[in-house]
């Protein structure tokens, strides 16, 4: 998946895309952000993170079907 600076291309950004607000690296949400899991009181959440700089994007709770909630 290939990764561009915000700018650097000519066509809006689709809803599909990333971007992180510190480094401006923009991605495809299924792209290669590092993506992490935790539990905290019983409940899951996940956490999509810059791999340039480890700003975090989003944290969204994961419920048992494996499925985030749309943000």
């Amino acid at each position: 998946m290939s990764t561009t600076k915000r700018g650097s291309h000519d066509g809006p950004a689709t809803k599909a895309v990333l971007v992180c607000r510190d480094c401006e690296r923009e991605a495809h949400v299924d792209g290669d952000w590092a993506v992490t899991e935790y539990e905290l009181g019983g409940d899951r959440h996940r956490v999509y993170q810059c791999p340039d700089c480890w700003h975090t994007l989003v944290v969204q709770p994961v419920f048992d079907d494996g499925v985030p909630v749309p943000a």
